[in-house]
Order: structure tokens, then sequence, then C-alpha cells
């Protein structure tokens, strides 16, 4: 298969390029379009997506995938997400995935509002699902592995990325990197130590944060004195962070330390197995310290420098479950 960034002429990488160049508005945070575009190109590499008549995205975001996603369907793509943005489930909202596709020239892709748990298609009516870190959002995800099965034709195949365990615990010291990073900034606004960079945006390798934090500096330097200052900054922190020491929860979970026993590869294997599929093959397309890499450095380059190695790692279990995230592909039973 053509490696994405060294040939512009394919299809995966003219979308990529042109989404990134013309559309980082889009990106909820640095090189989105780029990552996703080389997972797409190592899951697509790993687990060919067959071509087929109807696909179905649940939970299209930015609608970057549904655009990678149109070649393979002779009809149509649908790619579903909910009608308004929403931080809590990270969801960007239709206008989106609207711009970009009708900015890219894909044709072939219908953008439509609705919830995962309640798809508004017929029985049988999509011979594949695709759906890209969605289901940790979900409150009740077997309800919505029910309804893609409920629509997917007889044999029809299931394709899901998902986080794991091993990203939300590398996460956590990016995490502490962030804060570390906005503290330094708030102490060169208040004494003046120099030149205030930009806010630093809490990074992620799948989509959690990546908005730059608003630091309140106009509320801070109104305050009469040092100690009511440090008070409000103090309260605007709790209330930006009120799970520290621990991060926020990136999905549908109570706190961060759910996120960590729940996105276990295992466990995301047994809910789809409950929900009426049989599995065909499990891997991942990160098999690298993303965030880790990010506490150095920007990670991206990197990754592109060592994916290469990922299909050579597939056939040990434990290195494949080391992954930022785990990959199915399933078959409606």
């Amino acid at each position: 298969m053509t490696t994405l960034f060294k040939d512009s002429d394919t299809p995966v990488a003219s979308v990529v390029e042109l989404a990134a160049a013309r559309y980082p508005h889009l990106e909820v945070w640095r090189n989105q379009f780029r990552l996703r575009g080389r997972e797409f190109e190592l899951l697509n590499s790993e687990a060919p997506v067959p071509r087929c008549r109807r696909i179905l995205e649940v939970g299209c975001g930015n609608g970057l995938t549904a655009a990678l996603l149109a070649p393979f369907a002779s009809s149509m793509v649908v790619a579903t997400d909910l009608l308004e943005g929403n931080p809590e489930t990270s969801s960007q909202g239709l206008a989106a995935p609207r711009e970009l596709l009708d900015s890219v020239g894909v044709s072939n892709c219908k953008v439509l509002a609705c919830t995962a748990a309640a798809l508004p298609f017929a029985d049988e009516s999509f011979d594949l699902v695709f759906s890209g870190y969605t289901l940790e959002h979900l409150v009740d995800p077997i309800a919505a592995l029910r309804e893609m099965r409920r629509v997917l034709v007889p044999g029809g195949k299931l394709y899901l990325v998902l986080p794991t365990t091993v990203e939300r615990l590398t996460y956590l010291l990016s995490f502490y990197q962030y804060l570390g990073q906005r503290a330094w900034w708030h102490m060169r606004k208040r004494f003046s130590l120099g030149p205030a960079e930009a806010v630093p945006r809490l990074p992620s390798a799948h989509g959690e944060g990546g908005v730059a934090g608003r630091c309140g500096t106009e509320a801070f330097s109104t305050s009469k004195t040092a100690g009511e200052a440090s008070r409000m900054m103090w309260r605007y922190f709790r209330e930006r962070h009120p799970d520290f020491p621990w991060p926020q929860p990136h999905g549908a979970y109570p706190h961060y330390l759910s996120e960590v026993v729940t996105y276990h590869p295992w466990r995301w294997k047994r809910l789809i197995g409950r929900s009426g599929f049989r599995l065909l093959k499990q891997f991942t397309t990160i098999l690298f310290p993303y965030h880790l890499m990010g506490l150095l450095t920007d990670p991206f380059p990197w990754f592109l420098r060592w994916s290469q190695m990922v299909h050579l790692t597939q056939g040990w279990p434990v290195l494949r479950s080391l992954g930022n995230n785990v990959c199915f592909v399933a078959e409606k039973a």
C-alpha cells in the first residue's frame, strides 16, 4: 500500500493534506488530520476495508474519516453525529463535517444528526459500519453496538477504533505537564518575567481537550490584593479541574480511574461479543508512546517514523495490548 506522506497523489493523502492545509480550525488538536489519516492507512493495511455499497459512520467528528471511507462505497457513506457541539461527548456538531466534506469534494456522503443508541435506519441497511473513538463517550455502549448490528446486513462488517488503558495511563503525565505549563504562563503574566507565549493546549492522541485553557487573567488582574487574586485563581482552577489530582474523564465514565480500568482491550472485546458480533481481528495502529514523546517534542514526526513497524508486532498479543488504541474488525453473527 502506498505510504500516505510520500505520495501526495493517493486519495487518502490528497484529502488529508487538503484538510490540514485549508481547515486547521476544524482540528481539535495539532496534526489531528494527519494523525487520523496515518491511522486510517495503517488500519486499511492490517484489515483492508472492503468495497461495498453503503457505509455508515457512527460519530463522524469533523468528517475526515467519512471522506476517507467515501472511495470504498459505491453508493453512499452516511456520517452521523450529534446536531450541536457537546463538550461532554467531544462532539463538534454537524457544521464541521459538512464544511469539510463539501470543501474536499466528496459527493457520495450524507451527514445526518442522530444518537448512536437510536439509529434512524431500517434493519439491514448497510454493508459496513465504522466507528472511531465514539463508544467511550456513550453511557450505554452495548445499546449502540446492538443498533450497529441491527442496521448491518447479514455478514456485514463492523470496524471499531477505541482508546486503551495504556493511553489513559500515559496521558496522566501529559496532564501534569500541561498544568505546569499553565502555571508558568500565569507567573510570566502576573510577575512580568518576560513575554508569555500562547496559552498551552491540553495534548491528546485521540481527541481529549485540545482547547487552549482560558486563563481568566483579566479577572485576576482586577483583584485588589494578591491574596484575593490567589483565591480567585484557586477557585477557577478547581472549577476547571474538579477531580484534581486526576484529570477530568475523557468519555462518559464518572472518573479518570474508572476509564483506566474499563478501557482495557479485553473489556471492549467482551462488549462486542455480548452485542452479537463475531470478532475477526484485533490490532493497534498506535503502538507508540504518543503522550510520553509529547513531553519532550512534537510526537507526530516520530510517530510517522516508527509507524511502519506496527504490522511487525501484531502477532504478539502482549505488545498489541500496549497500543494507545485498539482496533476491532467484527462480523454480524
